[in-house]
């Protein structure tokens, strides 16, 4: 998984994942900031202008699994 941020959108790409896949980004203290059910294997784009700068975690779950990766919002 990629992520990349441009201000107000968390660009996400995926390989070969299970098709309902499930985002969820969390602060550092493990509070549950923002979840989206997506129903793609491709790209996805996550609206994030209205999370306070930060540094956040985006996992994504799928039925092959889960990953997380940091990402900061400035």
């Amino acid at each position: 998984m990629c992520s990349l941020l441009f201000s107000k959108w968390l660009l996400v790409t995926k390989l070969k994942v299970a098709k309902v896949t499930i985002y969820q980004i969390t602060d550092l203290r493990g509070r549950l900031v923002s979840s989206q059910l997506v129903n793609s294997n491709t790209i996805s784009n996550m609206d994030v202008s209205n999370l306070d700068s930060a540094v956040y975690l985006i996992t994504v779950n799928t039925a092959q699994g889960s990953i997380t990766k940091k990402f900061v919002k400035e």
